[in-house]
């Protein structure tokens, strides 16, 4: 059908300057145009059947020039979220791009799935393709996964999901399946390991900014002995045992060997880096998004052309006093933790 076309739209290109040299009407002149034109409109509309009919997927996000990336997590996706298109941004990304983020506080790979399988409209669902982002409150993840052709669609490692690591397994292999679901056009996954918790003895005598909840501490003591080295490394083991080795993940990234790299290595204090007792502050989550930005594309930071994270127009516990002007030797700081986090994603710096 293919050749029909072409030839019938070359006999017309070389055909029409005789005719008008003969003093053909234009009536028929236009006659064999339409007769073209027709064949031209049928033999698409096949093709379009034909293309549906086989099952086509979309152009991958080379062919489109343009990135989709959506992120199921909690307040450490959160963190790590709210950063990720100024750094977009600053950086020049290559292509175009949308960012996405489901939040739902302190979430597991279990409650996602079932906030899913049940079409809960329990997440606040984020999304920006530019500094500032649109909030929808009362989202469900189903919603969320139809709203654009996600090309990469990372989860993110929470504090209890490796406890059980037969268990853990099912729910992420099922997660994988619901997002296979609701999300049909062609995309890959990603996995995203939070940072380590800080160890500062001022948390726990109440000299941060937020109190631990009950029980806090002496989780962190069982589970990691208040080491974030120990913490770091568990984490490296149960990557390497679960995630890495399995298919399915096309990105494998840890944030936490840059904000390690920036305490251990360059000496940033803890209460730099985090803002209570386990979530990053203005500075920790800049350098966690030049981090992701660095593994994303494969490529060293040679630059931070982020010049200052804004503050937020509604002050919260959380949230530092004024902007955060990232000097000379800030971007120093970001640089070398997101470049080490690029070269040592699961080295623990300093050891």
């Amino acid at each position: 059908m293919m050749k029909r076309i072409l030839a019938l739209l070359l006999t017309l290109v070389m055909v029409l300057p005789l005719l008008f040299a003969c003093g053909v009407s234009e009536l028929a002149v236009d006659e064999m145009k339409a007769e073209t034109e027709t064949v031209v409109a049928e033999t698409t509309a096949e093709e379009e059947t034909e293309i549906k009919q086989e099952g086509y997927l979309p152009q991958s996000q080379l062919e489109r020039n343009v990135t989709r990336i959506l992120i199921i997590g909690n307040s450490h996706s959160n963190d790590l979220f709210f950063q990720l298109a100024r750094v977009f941004n600053a950086q020049g990304f290559d292509t175009r791009y949308t960012l996405g983020f489901l939040y739902y506080s302190g979430c597991s790979q279990y409650q996602h799935v079932h906030f899913c399988e049940n079409n809960q409209a329990v997440y606040d669902y984020y999304e920006s393709s530019e500094v500032n982002y649109v909030r929808t409150e009362q989202s469900t993840m189903q919603d969320a996964l139809k709203d654009h052709e996600w090309d990469i669609v990372f989860f993110q490692c929470g504090h209890t999901d490796f406890q059980d690591e037969t268990l853990a397994q099912k729910h992420r292999d099922r997660l994988m399946e619901l997002v296979d679901q609701y999300l049909p056009t062609e995309h890959v996954f990603g996995w995203h390991a939070s940072w380590p918790n800080p160890n500062d003895p001022d948390i726990w005598s109440n000299n941060w900014p937020v109190k631990p909840p009950a029980g806090h501490q002496q989780k962190m003591i069982d589970r990691y002995g208040l080491d974030p080295v120990r913490q770091f490394n568990h984490y490296i083991r149960l990557t390497e045992k679960n995630i890495t080795p399995d298919p399915r993940y096309t990105y494998v990234f840890s944030t936490g060997s840059a904000i390690l790299y920036a305490n251990r290595v360059l000496g940033l204090s803890q209460k730099a880096l985090y803002r209570d007792y386990t979530h990053l502050s203005d500075l920790g989550r800049v350098i966690a998004a030049y981090s992701f930005y660095a593994q994303l594309t494969g490529k060293p930071i040679e630059e931070v052309k982020l010049d200052k994270v804004p503050a937020k127009k509604r002050q919260s516990r959380y949230q530092s006093q004024g902007d955060l002007i990232l000097t000379e030797d800030l971007k120093h700081t970001i640089k070398e933790s997101a470049n080490y986090s690029l070269e040592n994603t699961w080295t623990v710096p300093g050891v």
